[in-house]
């Protein structure tokens, strides 16, 4: 697979990515650590808060574009040792901001579900009259 040709699909998404990566990194690790702060609050106040979706896409849109044209950079010809544009750094830097928001993403879903399945039952709903119990005659 040759990258370095700026007319195929890989060149171009390489390209973007050279331009682009560290600002993708930099917002899939800040809508990560969003996320994270959301499900923590939500589990200590036992009540869910949502900021709205629009952290979730943009951390995921930007984890998946980040990692796939961190792939692409990796396929280049000549090694590429510097990517960025606002900020100059090298591809296993870029890589280990990525695996921090990865790992961040999955934190924030995993406190997201606690905090789903601890959630207090209003007491007027179905199950929280099964919980009770009902009495039969």
């Amino acid at each position: 697979m040759n990258v370095n040709n700026p007319t195929s699909a890989f060149g171009l998404i390489a390209g973007a990515g050279l331009v682009g990566n560290d600002i993708m990194a930099m917002i899939s690790l800040l809508g990560s650590s969003i996320l994270v702060l959301e499900a923590l609050v939500s589990l200590i106040i036992r009540k869910q808060i949502r900021f709205g979706d629009y952290e979730w896409w943009a951390a995921t849109a930007a984890l998946i574009f980040g990692t796939f044209s961190e792939y692409w950079i990796g396929q280049a010809e000549p090694p590429i040792t510097q990517v960025g544009f606002v900020f100059r750094t090298t591809p296993q830097i870029i890589n280990l901001i990525l695996g921090l928001s990865f790992t961040l993403f999955l934190l924030a879903f995993l406190l997201g579900r606690q905090v789903k399945k601890n959630l207090p039952v209003p007491e007027g709903s179905f199950r929280a009259s099964r919980r009770r119990g009902r009495k039969y005659q």
